[in-house]
């Protein structure tokens, strides 16, 4: 607030946080900040309803009307269905969130028990959504003699040789780490991870 900044709150993962935590919405962290925080939240994450291109924006009412306005002359609406369905979701039973999330966080521990198994990964405690986000510096210096210097070039030769697709650090800003969904099945974790133990030993 003191250097008159404003903010925008990616909160599509509110609900999904994990070991009974809550996650605060970031206008309600100290007053004040209701007036400059643009809050983006959505159905796609909480309901796996990706695919209904149903969100949503709480934001200071000029600037809503203004995004309005803009959004009016650029989209067309969602469809009757996805709205009705996004309804649906939200004022619903909520037991389908607690089971996902469980579910989350079972997967969750597998894959960090697992890459901290890995010789050189590191991983830092995953506290929410359903992504992995590990340090692979070590295992690049070792992977260096065979032309693999870059968290891209590791992707690139994890998915040719073994057939596992994860993203490089580096499409977030952050080099020398590895993105890894775990929305998947266990066994299918399970596969990539002994595949990704497999491509370590090999490299």
């Amino acid at each position: 607030m003191e250097a008159d900044l404003a903010v925008i709150a990616d909160e599509i993962y509110d609900l999904l946080v994990f070991d009974g935590r809550q996650s605060p919405s970031f206008p309600t962290l100290r007053p004040g900040l209701a007036d400059r925080t643009v809050v983006v939240a959505g159905v796609s994450k909480t309901y796996s309803m990706t695919g209904w291109r149903i969100g949503w924006t709480i934001a200071p009412e000029p600037l809503s009307k203004a995004m309005g306005n803009l959004q009016s002359q650029e989209t067309s609406n969602p469809c009757s269905v996805s709205q009705y369905a996004a309804v649906a979701a939200l004022t619903g039973p909520q037991e389908c969130v607690a089971r996902m999330l469980a579910a989350f966080e079972q997967r969750r521990d597998l894959v960090a028990a697992r890459l901290r198994a890995l010789p050189g990964v590191r991983i830092p405690e995953i506290g929410g959504a359903f992504y992995a986000f590990f340090d692979i510096r070590e295992p690049l210096t070792r992977m260096k003699a065979g032309g693999i210097e870059t968290s891209l070039q590791w992707c690139e030769a994890l998915l040719e040789r073994q057939q596992v697709a994860l993203v490089a650090g580096s499409a977030f800003g952050v080099e020398g780490h590895v993105r890894m969904s775990f929305a998947a099945s266990e066994a299918t974790l399970a596969s990539g991870l002994d595949r990704i133990a497999a491509f370590l030993q090999t490299g």
